[in-house]
């Protein structure tokens, strides 16, 4: 484990400072340069286990880089792009601030045309004039203006020619840095709670300007807000002029006609209809629509839809879009996004050249141009709100917004440059803290372990999952977002993926996944995740390779609480398992012997252990059996089949649970599974004996259905995905666990299996008592009980909560803490007895409040450990 090092770290950014035609930015201990274009030049550890605080530039490319009580000097040579390490950390007693001036701390100071501008925790930009910087004991001490706008602490202040930009508390900008002609301004936006940096809480983003007068201090007073990440800023100027208009003004309802397949349409009620094209297969079958989609966008109505590629998108005023697809001669629905909270009136979508999506739409009083693919804010105009008539539009080289008012025609015009100006250096990862990750898949070549993606799925307390790819391409590492799901509307707390065939495709070119995802408000859901690779040549010669990953996302199926109106409809509904407060916090899942088939074991916050069933082929979950043995709430879960040989029990595997009580109970659900095996045996021979009779009753109604509108209800929306309706199978209640044992004092985070003999299983476990506790058990087959034989307890592993526990191999084990330590163990046993544990290794992380490790092996033996909290890092161990 010595050769363990940092693969790639993603976490606040916490600095940040211009150099030239450089961008320096401080992340956690690691310093960033990129180039103004946002193309990363090198990432450095310097500080160690200290997070950057500031970057102050001296001369000659050196850089003072502070961080809590550490300090130390490096130079960054621009011809090699490279660091060096000037001098070795510093550190101090205490913090390192800014000197103490005037009342309360001095967080920044800035000195520009004789004048000197202060920041304080006093919630004060005061500025001076210093003309002599000779005799400094004889100038004023009073401050010639004193500015007042925050609502909290101000962090700091850049004087630019005409103009201030200052960032306090009370916005979730942690550093701010301009370019030396002042047209450039960059900002480093830290949305989440945190613990690390003086016990600040940061909720929202916003950029506070003030324009210098002596008339008047504050001229103009501008606000922005958009995600966690670094953007850079030009200065625009919005100009409006007013005419009269018309007396009449209309409005279409949206209509596309994809490749003649047919018609799709919204209507004002919400609902989506397809309908046949003449000379198409089903245009015989009448007027009526094939296909409605009723309320798939409530009762505001459809507001825009349009097709890109071999998609459908729909729009609407419930603050979503929708992407569609064809299939089977019907619309069927893969995903549903909102843009941000808040944001309830999408009104008009538009694809660029570069495949980019944009969304016109209403917040509030304001007009809102959103970049999906950045999710960013590109325009804010305030107009007075969505009921007003409007239009938006690229006009030669101008961005153009028109509304009306009082039987005007106002018209807002600003370059089409300034808005696409906005150059996204550091794309945001969660804006909360990452609750749970998921490896799905490593691809690249087999020989080639420098020219790899590893794709995680992440998820997080914003209700988010993403499905991104971490690429090792020679030595410099990166992450991509491939793709953001906003289907949860509560936190993200477990994640599990199963892999599906690859379709005869290359398996080292494609990973294909069924993913399952479980958190708050009792949602269950299973998405299909397939992600490709393309190369593509260019350059002298197509010297130059360029590999590109293509990530495609299915919603298959919803259960549980599915919008906001789920605690109503739950009260109503008699089949609802759950309370809509009931939060989901582990799961596990396994393939049964039909292929189509998938079991679901799930952990809930309210102590019952719940066992699903997933049909791929009808998109349903079913509910098979529950159990309320657990008094207390049940923290993790996990599966292993003790006795894969034994074919009385070789259907199911045996699932492990702990709880906060600390208990670690064993799970027999052989019995559940087979008897749903049966009952789908039973209900497949029963419909094929009905088969004839449908087929007769649907060919004559055809004639009938004719001419009236045979309206088809969604059945991705309103059957499959709320699946608050069950199949036939009956549910029922799982029996006593098998055997239980008490192993912590309090929660049990993590578990842990081995398997050391055939009959013989080592579980380990991690707890909120700072413990790590292991459990030799003895499975016997013939009766299919479980006696532990042996415990060993380590009280003290840690400084504070385990949060996870991985396996590397017989004899070594590997846990992460909240204390930001990574441990490896050396376990010496065998089948009798755990006869001694000592630790081998232990590293600092920089990730805080750690959440989760997920660990896996690549191609070439390599093991990779990733560690996710506020942020997440990646190690990479050789093996040896």
């Amino acid at each position: 484990m010595k050769s363990l090092k940092s693969i790639v770290y993603v976490g606040p950014v916490t600095a940040l400072r211009i150099y030239q035609g450089y961008i320096l930015s401080g992340e956690g201990p690691y310093l960033h340069i990129y180039l103004l274009n946002g193309k990363e030049l090198l990432t450095q550890n310097v500080l160690h286990w200290c997070n950057i605080h500031g970057i102050q530039a001296g001369t000659d490319a050196m850089f003072a880089v502070h961080g809590q009580k550490a300090l130390r000097i490096v130079k960054f040579d621009t011809e090699s792009n490279r660091i060096a390490m000037e001098t070795d950390i510093t550190e101090f007693e205490d913090w390192i601030k800014d000197v103490k001036w005037l009342e309360g701390v001095i967080f920044s100071i800035n000195y520009k045309h004789s004048k000197l501008c202060s920041v304080s925790d006093d919630r004060s930009i005061r500025l001076w004039q210093m003309d002599d910087l000779v005799h400094l004991s004889e100038l004023p001490s009073t401050p010639i203006m004193v500015l007042y706008g925050h609502s909290a602490r101000v962090w700091d202040a850049v004087m630019m020619d005409e103009s201030i930009v200052s960032i306090g508390e009370g916005s979730s900008i942690w550093s701010l840095a301009t370019s030396e002609k002042h047209q450039l301004v960059v900002r480093a936006i830290f949305i989440q709670k945190s613990k690390s940096m003086m016990g600040k809480c940061l909720v929202f983003a916003g950029l506070l300007i003030m324009m210098l007068s002596q008339q008047d201090p504050m001229d103009a007073w501008f606000g922005g807000r958009s995600p966690p990440q670094i953007q850079v800023y030009v200065f625009i100027d919005i100009s409006v002029m007013c005419y009269l208009m018309p007396d009449n003004a209309g409005q279409l309802l949206p209509v596309i006609l994809p490749q003649n397949k047919g018609i799709v349409l919204g209507d004002r009620r919400g609902t989506v209809h397809l309908y046949p094209t003449q000379g198409s297969d089903n245009a015989e079958k009448g007027t009526g629509p094939l296909q409605s989609l009723v309320s798939i966008h409530g009762k505001g109505g459809v507001t825009d839809v349009c097709s890109h590629g071999d998609f459908i998108y729909t729009a609407g005023r419930d603050g979503k879009y929708k992407q569609h697809r064809f299939q089977n001669g019907l619309l069927q629905l893969l995903n549903s996004s909102k843009v941000y909270k808040g944001f309830e009136w999408v009104e008009k979508m538009t694809f660029k050249d570069n495949g980019s999506l944009e969304i016109q739409g209403f917040h509030a009083a304001h007009f809102i141009l959103w970049n999906v693919q950045h999710n960013e804010k590109l325009l804010e105009v305030e107009c007075g709100g969505g009921h007003r008539s409007y239009g938006f539009a690229y006009v030669l080289n101008s961005a153009v917004f028109v509304y009306l008012k009082a039987r005007n025609v106002i018209i807002c015009q600003t370059p089409v440059d300034t808005v696409e100006s906005q150059r996204v250096v550091k794309h945001s990862l969660h804006w909360k803290e990452i609750t749970c990750a998921c490896h799905l898949g490593t691809i690249g070549e087999v020989k080639d372990s420098v020219r790899q993606h590893h794709v995680i799925a992440s998820g997080s307390e914003d209700t988010t999952i993403n499905i991104l790819a971490i690429s090792e391409i020679n030595k410099l590492n990166q992450v991509k977002v491939l793709k953001n799901l906003h289907s949860h509307i509560s936190s993200v707390r477990a994640l599990y993926a199963i892999t599906l065939p690859s379709s005869g495709q290359n398996l080292q070119a494609e990973c294909c996944k069924l993913l399952f995802s479980a958190g708050g408000r009792a949602a269950l859901k299973c998405w299909k995740v397939a992600v490709k690779q393309s190369t593509s040549f260019r350059g002298i010669e197509e010297a130059e390779e360029t590999v590109t990953l293509q990530c495609d996302v299915e919603l298959l199926g919803v259960h549980g609480t599915t919008d906001g109106r789920g605690r109503r409809r739950a009260k109503r509904s008699d089949d609802m398992d759950e309370d809509s407060d009931t939060r989901h916090m582990s799961l596990t899942a396994w393939n049964g012997q039909q292929d189509e088939i998938y079991y679901l074991a799930v952990a809930s916050s309210d102590a019952i252990l719940r066992l699903f069933s997933f049909d791929l082929l009808s998109r349903q979950f079913t509910l098979l059996g529950d159990s309320c043995w657990h008094d207390h709430c049940i923290l993790v879960t996990k599966h292993l089949y003790l006795t894969p040989d034994n074919p009385a029990h070789c259907c199911a595997p045996t699932i492990f649970t702990g709880a906060t009580d600390g208990i670690i109970a064993f799970w027999d659900v052989e019995a559940v599974v087979q008897e749903l095996g049966k009952q789908k045996h039973t209900l497949k021979n029963s419909s094929d004996d009905d088969v004839a009779m449908e087929t007769d009753a649907t060919v004559s109604s055809k004639d009938v259905a004719g001419k009236r509108c045979d309206c088809i209800r969604d059945e991705q929306l309103r059957s499959d995905l709320s699946s608050d309706k069950r199949t036939s199978c009956n549910k029922t209640t799982l029996s006593s666990p098998i055997s239980f044992w008490t192993s912590h004092q309090s929660g049990v985070n993590s578990l842990a299996v081995l398997q050391v003999k055939d009959d013989i299983f080592v579980i380990a476990s991690g707890g909120d008592d700072n413990g790590v506790s292991l459990l030799l058990i003895h499975v016997d087959d013939s009766n299919f009980s479980i006696s532990v034989i042996d415990m060993f307890k380590i009280p003290s592993a840690h400084a504070a909560q385990v949060t996870g526990a991985e396996w590397l191999d017989s004899s070594t084990l590997v846990t992460v803490s909240i204390d930001q330590r990574l441990c490896t163990w050396k376990v010496t046993l065998d089948h009798s007895s755990i006869q001694q544990v000592d630790l081998q290794f232990s590293k600092f992380v920089s990730v805080a409040d750690l959440s989760c490790m997920e660990f896996w092996v690549n191609r070439q033996g390599k093991q990779y450990y990733l560690l996710s909290g506020v942020g997440f890092q990646l190690f990479q161990n050789d093996g040896t």
